[in-house]
Order: structure tokens, then C-alpha cells, then sequence
């Protein structure tokens, strides 16, 4: 398996201009909390040569997604995802995207929608930033903070996030977890190109946003076994990294650790070709 990078290199000199490390604009302003809008409405890029390769990526795959019947809408309320979350055909909303018991909101993160011509809803996936810049993933999940902004009053008194994936003591920096990548079964989209290029849509978002030093998610054995965070741009993954306990749900999982690093990002967008 690959190893996450030990340290970040300096920008190589054939590398885009807008790669210096400074906070990106606030790319999503365009958003009005209570109404999601037209994923390629509300988002606006840095004119600089990454700033527009982002900006085409985006509008490929958007119109992409709209000619084959998804319309792709972009919101920062994540009161109201956690309201129509149990109305979907998928896992009760993580934590990390938990308005009632963790810290997000525009500042530090997005959602994406996909509804299909019918007005329904069929997709959902969601991003969130963390400065990491004192500390590693692998501490920020075992306090479980990664989880909630106050665990002594949100976490069960038994609960517990055991970390054996060696990448994670070495991502560190400004970090932003995926998560919530949800197609409803009976969609149609299942195994078609619009399920690997939706969530390569958010990770674009997140790198004209943030320029996170790294990506990560983490991923049941059987979706990472069969490659399909692979076909989502995912280049690293370690095996059994994540042991998360959850006594109030009955849970013990046992996850992948998935993640990229920034070069990755950037590589994904130029790779496209778009």
C-alpha cells in the first residue's frame, strides 16, 4: 500500500502559481442557506490557471450529470440535510455532518444533492474542513473529536475510535473528511459513470476551496475491496484502519482508511482533460 506523505514538498516550480498555500476565496458565498442552488451557479474560481481547470472540471461534469437526468445542487445548511436524511433510503447522518452535535456550517462545510427528473432525491455526499495543523488524524479520531465538537457530552461514556492504519499519524495539516456518498439503489445510477465522477465533483469543490493538504474518507471492506473509491480518484487506502465502537447504535465498525494527498487533487483535475 502507498504511505501518505511524511511532510509536504515545495511547490515545484511547473506547478500552477495558484498552488501557494493561501486561504482560498469563499467559493460558495452564492449559496442561500435554505435553497440549494445549480451546482455550476454557485461556484466561482480564482482566475489563475488551476482556478479555471477547476471551473471546466466542474462544468463538464455537472453538465454531464444534468443531460443524463441529475441535477447536481449545492447547499452549506446542513440543518436541512439532517432534516431529509432520515427520509432517504440510506445510514443514519455521521456525526461529522451533525448540526446537533458537531460544529458545520458555511465556514467549514458543503453538501452536495442530486435529484433526479422525477424532483427526487437520489444522491447525497458531503465535505467538511479541519485545521489539523497541531495535531494528526489519527489523534483527532481517537478523541473523538473527528466526530463531535464536544465528545465528553456528545459521545457514549463506552465509545471508542481505535486507529492501526499508520497513515493517519501522518496526515496532518488542513484536512477535510468525505463522507455521506450515498445513490439510492433504485436510481439507475449504480455502476454508471455519473456514481465515480459525482464525488470527484466534491473533491474539486473542496481543492478550489480549502487546497487541503489532504483528503480523506473511510470506506466499508466490501466498497473498498471491489475499487470502487478507486474509480472515485482515491490513490492511497489501508485496510482495517479505522475501529470504531458505538455503543449507542450497537456498532462496531471496522473500516478502510481511504485518502489523498493535495498532488492527487490536482493531478485528478489535469488528468481529466477537460
Amino acid at each position: 500500500m502507498a504511505q501518505a506523505q511524511q511532510t509536504i514538498e515545495p511547490i515545484a516550480e511547473n506547478v500552477p502559481l495558484s498552488l501557494e498555500k493561501t486561504p482560498r476565496p469563499d467559493i460558495l458565498s452564492l449559496v442561500s442557506p435554505d435553497r440549494p442552488i445549480r451546482l455550476g451557479d454557485a461556484v466561482i474560481t480564482r482566475d489563475t490557471r488551476l482556478g479555471r481547470q477547476i471551473r471546466r472540471f466542474i462544468e463538464h461534469f455537472d453538465q454531464q450529470a444534468f443531460a443524463s437526468g441529475l441535477r447536481l445542487e449545492l447547499s452549506t445548511d446542513f440543518e436541512m440535510l439532517a432534516a431529509i436524511n432520515p427520509h432517504l433510503d440510506k445510514l443514519p447522518l455521521t456525526p461529522q455532518f451533525d448540526p446537533a452535535v458537531s460544529e458545520i456550517g458555511p465556514v467549514n462545510g458543503f453538501w452536495l444533492k442530486g435529484v433526479d427528473a422525477r424532483g427526487e432525491i437520489v444522491h447525497t455526499q458531503a465535505v467538511r474542513f479541519d485545521d489539523l495543523s497541531h495535531t494528526t488524524l489519527a489523534l483527532h479520531l481517537k478523541s473523538l473529536r473527528a466526530f463531535y465538537a464536544e465528545p465528553a457530552v456528545s459521545a457514549h461514556p463506552d465509545e471508542s475510535c481505535d486507529v492501526s492504519a499508520p497513515a493517519a499519524c501522518a496526515i496532518t495539516g488542513r484536512i477535510c473528511y468525505h463522507g455521506e456518498v450515498w445513490i439510492k439503489k433504485e436510481s439507475g445510477l449504480r455502476g454508471h459513470d455519473l456514481a465515480h465522477s459525482t464525488p470527484r465533483l466534491a473533491l474539486a469543490i473542496a481543492l478550489a476551496r480549502w487546497l487541503p493538504d489532504f483528503v480523506y474518507g473511510t470506506v466499508q471492506p466490501g466498497i473498498a475491496e471491489k475499487g470502487v473509491v478507486t474509480r472515485y480518484g482515491y490513490r492511497n487506502m489501508e485496510p482495517g484502519g479505522i475501529h470504531w465502537i458505538i455503543p449507542r447504535t450497537g456498532e462496531r465498525l471496522d473500516e478502510w482508511l481511504v485518502w489523498m494527498a493535495w498532488r492527487d487533487l490536482i493531478e485528478m483535475i489535469e488528468r481529466a482533460g477537460v
